[in-house]
């Protein structure tokens, strides 16, 4: 499989033009934004600076290496996430969505929120409410990414 490299300057054009596209009641309603941890807490910085929203939390969902995806996920920290999430709208992201897994193993174990829509970079079709891009048949490579492998000089994963 070959790699894709999503560089920074696409990023800041695919947010620009999402904020200049979404109509800004649709995401008004926001009380939270939950990073899945890695991939969506630059994302979700974004997100939350474009939309005024403060309560950013992380969910770590863990189940693949650097290659290698399990198949099973394992969502930490579930009570104390629930909690800060009971009756409030929220809004899932994460960088890519290719299985769905991920997501799937965040909305079987988070359920006391209120709402929930999904934001991602990456995604196949029909497997989020806002992506930015169509999940391309390759190993993405995100910016921040490339450079936390610039900066240690091994690749990020």
């Amino acid at each position: 499989m070959g790699k894709y490299y999503y560089t920074h300057e696409q990023f800041i054009a695919d947010m620009k033009t999402f904020y200049n596209r979404v109509d800004k009641k649709e995401l008004s309603m926001i009380d939270s934004i939950v990073a899945l941890s890695r991939g969506g807490l630059v994302i979700a910085q974004y997100l939350g600076y474009m939309y005024g929203i403060r309560d950013i939390i992380t969910v770590p969902v863990i189940g693949y290496d650097e290659t290698t995806d399990s198949g099973e996920r394992d969502v930490l920290h579930v009570k104390e996430i629930n909690k800060m999430v009971k009756d409030k709208n929220i809004l899932i992201v994460d960088d890519l969505i290719d299985s769905g897994n991920s997501i799937l193993a965040v909305l079987e174990n988070i359920t006391w929120m209120k709402s929930f829509q999904i934001f991602t970079i990456f995604a196949n079709e029909g497997k989020a409410h806002f992506a930015l891009r169509k999940k391309p048949d390759a190993w993405i490579v995100l910016p921040w990414d490339s450079e936390i492998e610039e900066i240690t000089g091994e690749p990020n994963g």
